[in-house]
């Protein structure tokens, strides 16, 4: 029996891009049309299985008003980030070089639309 490898991968971007409801609908499957901002610092743990093997992500969402002082303590001890910005708000696109500025670590960019009526 092997152990299953494990990831801990933070969430990042500006204030009320998606990060919470994203991880909310990656681990429960779930969508909320409102959700309350992040204060602080939270995670969830979504198990994904690849090539055959179990991998663990422990996935962490920032509060994306406190760029500086919370995420950069957590992008030190992580293995990679998804940096999210809102594809309806050009700000959140513009922020995305201070991010990658500040994360010395793999990243994957991920557009998101927030808040869209259909």
């Amino acid at each position: 029996m092997t152990s299953e490898k494990a990831y801990r991968i933070v969430l990042a971007g500006d204030a009320a891009v998606g990060k919470s409801s994203f991880l909310l609908r990656l681990c429960k499957n779930e969508f909320k049309l409102n959700t309350s901002a992040t204060l602080g610092v939270d995670f969830q743990m979504k198990t994904l299985i690849v090539d055959g093997e179990a991998v663990l992500l422990q996935l962490w969402d920032t509060a994306g008003q406190e760029r500086c002082v919370i995420a950069k303590s957590y992008f030190r001890r992580a293995d990679g980030v998804l940096l999210l910005y809102d594809v309806t708000c050009e700000k959140s696109f513009l922020n995305v070089r201070e991010w990658v500025d500040m994360i010395e670590i793999s990243i994957i960019l991920c557009q998101f639309m927030c808040n869209m009526n259909l």
